[in-house]
């Protein structure tokens, strides 16, 4: 993911960095699904940092080039018969599911607010404040300061970006 931004925050923005900037992001993505959340994020910057007339055109060629790569992740779990759940498609063979692991990750802990007693976030949050309440607590100031920050300066607004879709994710 770092990588991925470092080629886009280039001075002199080339179709190159774009599509080097794609290609890192796909690899993020399939290493880790989450990355997936910053993906909003790399469209604005790419849309931030792209020439004028080209903006429409290196959107498109990010979102492609790592839809791309993207798609080898559910291309290989196809290949290998792991794509769907046992019992699609007539297979009653026991077998690992790309679809039914991505639908448990959807569904993931309780359904409720962060702010509820019951909900994972909080018990994880009480868990850190617990281990470090020092490092929590200013880096959560931090992060308020970087979002009010970024709505006021616009070179401010990536990382104020990237740390908003960070802090949905959690």
């Amino acid at each position: 993911v770092f990588l991925s931004l470092a080629l886009l925050l280039k001075e002199r923005l080339r179709l190159s960095h774009i599509i080097l900037s794609a290609i890192s992001f796909g690899i993020a993505v399939i290493t880790k699904e989450n990355a997936i959340f910053f993906a909003p994020a790399f469209v604005y910057v790419v849309y931030q940092k792209a020439h004028e007339h080209h903006k429409s055109f290196a959107i498109i060629k990010w979102l492609a080039v790592s839809g791309l790569i993207i798609s080898f992740y559910f291309l290989y779990a196809l290949l290998k018969g792991e794509l769907f759940p046992a019992g699609f498609f007539g297979s009653n063979n026991p077998h690992v599911s790309l679809v039914a692991t991505l639908q448990e990750q959807f569904v993931r802990g309780e359904n409720l607010s962060f702010w509820d007693k019951g909900s994972d976030f909080y018990k994880n949050l009480l868990d850190w404040l617990s281990r470090d309440k020092f490092t929590v607590i200013l880096g959560g100031i931090a992060v308020f300061i970087n979002i009010l920050l970024g709505l006021k300066k616009k070179s401010l607004r990536i990382p104020a970006f990237f740390t908003l879709l960070y802090c949905l994710f959690l």
